[in-house]
């Protein structure tokens, strides 16, 4: 609904909103996480990975990690007219297209550079981290609102639900 996603975007003044991840905090739980699923013993699978997160950790030094945050690349609001969001899309393609289909840690990264994320949770009240409460796969006597609907398959039926 059209009025949910401009709260979310106008209540803190954001220019940017996005779903927290359900499962991790930070983008190296998001490297672990692919490293785990997606190459299992095979490395050569995430030749990609490992160059994109050796520059990372090149640019930042140690212990950066804290500050970042992960994100859900599925639900993303944005105002499109305003120059922050478009410098922060443009920055997430360029990294997206450097290194791999990794989208989660390029948005991740490219929030953290920008200075607008740390600690964990947005510096800026341009940037509003969506709680995992608002989550999609939170369970619905959990979640605050539905910005997502489950269709057909993904929620266990090959048969759309009725309105």
């Amino acid at each position: 609904d059209r009025a949910e996603a401009r709260r979310f975007l106008q209540k803190p003044a954001a220019v940017f909103a996005a779903l927290r991840n359900f499962k991790r905090e930070r983008i190296d739980q998001e490297r672990d996480w692919i490293m785990h699923h997606k190459c299992g013993q095979d490395i050569t699978k995430c030749c990609e990975l490992v160059r994109q997160w050796s520059t990372y950790v090149a640019e930042q030094g140690e212990e950066w990690e804290d500050q970042t945050v992960a994100i859900e690349g599925s639900v993303l609001l944005h105002e499109a007219r305003d120059p922050v969001a478009q410098l922060l899309f443009c920055n997430w393609f360029n990294e997206y297209v450097t290194f791999s289909e990794r989208d989660q840690l390029a948005i991740g990264y490219v929030l953290l550079r920008m200075g607008l994320t740390g600690r964990g949770g947005a510096t800026s009240p341009k940037i509003n981290i969506l709680p995992r409460s608002h989550h999609y796969l939170a369970s619905v006597a959990e979640r605050k609102v539905s910005l997502v609907h489950k269709l057909g398959h993904r929620s266990g039926s090959r048969k759309v639900p009725r309105h």
